[in-house]
């Protein structure tokens, strides 16, 4: 009578692991993603290397791609720090934002259903203005 409790219980703890792993994993490539697409190479590239990469990933499901986005922020220098030049006066970050979506396929099913995705910001500038 225990049996099936228990055992939906184990199965359950099972996926909700693979789940964790799998977004650990996309959080890498996200990161990966931003950071490459921050200094000029290819988002897509850099995410598909670490989803390839990643032990066992690739068997979990439907790998959906990476999109990214510019935007700018406004912020104030910092004063006193090594590195910055000039005033507290606020300046434009440029910042890159990369998403990689992931269909994940659960245990005991054929099709990838669940869908996961995953963000990170890097930006674009990383030297204060003025320094080369």
């Amino acid at each position: 009578m225990v049996f099936p409790i228990l055992m939906t219980l184990l199965f359950g703890v099972m996926q909700i692991a693979m789940i964790a792993e799998t977004m650990f994993a996309l959080n890498d490539a996200a990161n990966s993603a931003a950071r490459a697409a921050s200094v000029g190479k290819s988002a897509q590239l850099a995410a598909a290397y670490v989803i390839g990469r990643t032990v066992g990933l690739n068997g979990y499901g439907y790998y959906g791609g990476v999109s990214t986005a510019d935007s700018t922020v406004n912020s104030k220098r910092p004063i006193g720090i090594p590195g910055t030049i000039g005033s507290a006066s606020q300046r434009k970050i440029k910042i890159v934002e990369c998403t990689v979506r992931y269909f994940f396929k659960p245990m005991f099913m054929k099709t990838a259903v669940i869908p996961l995705a995953a963000s990170a910001r890097a930006m674009k500038n990383e030297l204060p203005e003025g320094v080369e």
